[in-house]
């Protein structure tokens, strides 16, 4: 003869399984909570590591026009230096010359041959 289970036993059984149920959809709740969190969490680091490397290529470029400007000024001081010398050494060849032409004038006068 088949036994019948009491009513109690039936509405314990039905409310352990809502229970079950009820867990895996808070579960399911939380994992979705979790990775909308996480997706949150990696927009806000790739944000960030976005506004370093802007950060990163505006100090490079700041870098840049800097040295660019010393190197440009010390070109020019180069430049102006040369330009020195150039002068110098002109006046130098120019003064050489003239000492020249001044000794062999007098080594022509001392001898030759007074009248």
């Amino acid at each position: 003869m088949p036994t019948q289970r009491p009513a109690p036993e039936v509405a314990s059984v039905d409310a352990a399984i809502e229970q079950v149920l009820q867990s895996e959809q808070g579960a399911r709740e939380a994992v979705a909570g979790c990775a909308a969190e996480a997706e949150r969490l990696v927009a806000q680091a790739n944000e960030a590591a976005r506004r370093c490397a802007q950060r990163a290529a505006a100090r490079i470029a700041r870098v840049h026009a800097h040295a660019q400007a010393r190197l440009q000024s010390r070109l020019a001081e180069i430049e102006r230096a040369r330009t020195t010398l150039d002068a110098s050494a002109s006046a130098t060849s120019a003064s050489e010359e003239r000492r020249h032409a001044v000794i062999e004038r007098l080594a022509a006068e001392l001898t030759s041959e007074a009248p």
